[in-house]
């Protein structure tokens, strides 16, 4: 199942912790959403086909959950995400990673293909690189 719900004025408040229980959910994109905020909850990690999570100019804050291990792309640019990235070091599907533009601190320790990854994008931040 694949959910594209970008631009919507409408989509306003957090993102329900129910939506790990979608394990069904291979693609979701709720970029361009200013008026969703909150934390993405932890609960992600339940959508264990998740293979691309798109989120970026939102009023997302908080620390960024541990995503389910076959994710390959993560794009979550110009939000108020905050804090220390988890370690995407067991994500061997990891292929583009954005989290420029966001409060980020903290060692980015990434998988050992790194150098095969298309888009990696970390500026704007507080970050140091452990490849």
């Amino acid at each position: 199942m694949q959910l594209y719900l970008y631009s919507n004025p409408g989509l306003i408040g957090t993102i329900p912790a129910s939506l790990g229980k979608l394990n069904s959910v291979t693609f979701l994109d709720l970029d361009s959403n200013l008026r969703l905020t909150g934390t993405i909850p932890a609960s992600i990690a339940g959508c264990t086909n998740l293979t691309e999570f798109l989120a970026f100019r939102t009023g997302l804050s908080g620390q960024l959950p541990t995503f389910p291990r076959n994710l390959g792309k993560l794009l979550v640019h110009d939000c108020q995400l905050s804090g220390t990235l988890p370690s995407f070091r067991n994500m061997t599907s990891l292929q583009q990673l954005s989290v420029f533009g966001n409060r980020f601190g903290g060692r980015l320790a990434l998988p050992p293909q790194t150098d095969t990854m298309p888009l990696l994008l970390a500026h704007n931040n507080n970050l140091s690189c452990e490849v």
